[in-house]
């Protein structure tokens, strides 16, 4: 082998190494989001678990869609076991439609019992954690979502996870 070939080989090497740690770098600092917002989802979720129901029922406001398609603010009642504005905004955004919203014939894109597994904020993101009947939804349950979210939070960035496995964003 010549020199040159040589020279040529452990200058292809490192290149290779050098690209192969920026891959590794860009990969744990895109996965720990939602590591992180794992963990956050799991401690909010067993402190839900914990929790006593509260005395007052709680009415909050979602997005649903009128028989023409457009968007329409409803509100729900709720007996929540967390009283913070994030969960309960999820909670009504996936809440079956109430008789009073059937009678409105009002639709919702969010299949029917969908579980909210966990939800978590960090630094204008949101990740939120939902049941496996969310597979089968399109992407307007997704924005029915968010656009309920965003009535009584303001987030740069939504996550939605299926079963902790990161599925669609919103930003």
């Amino acid at each position: 082998m010549t020199q040159r070939n040589r020279t040529s080989s452990i200058f292809t090497a490192a290149v290779l190494f050098i690209v192969s740690i920026a891959v590794s770098i860009t990969a744990v600092y895109t996965w720990l989001p939602y590591a992180d917002a794992k963990l956050k989802i799991r401690e909010h979720y067993e402190l839900w678990r914990s929790g006593k129901e509260l005395s007052e029922p709680v009415i909050s406001e979602r997005v649903l869609y009128n028989a023409e398609g457009s968007a329409v603010i409803s509100e729900i009642q709720m007996n929540l076991s967390i009283p913070d504005t994030l969960h309960e905004a999820a909670e009504a955004a996936i809440a079956p439609l109430s008789d009073k919203e059937r009678q409105n014939s009002l639709i919702s894109y969010v299949p029917e019992n969908t579980r909210l597994i966990g939800i978590s904020e960090k630094d204008d993101y949101i990740f939120i954690d939902l049941s496996e009947e969310m597979e089968s939804a399109g992407e307007e349950a997704y924005m029915e979502i968010a656009s309920s979210l965003s009535l009584s939070t303001s987030f740069r960035k939504l996550i939605f996870m299926i079963e902790g496995t990161p599925v669609y964003e919103i930003i």
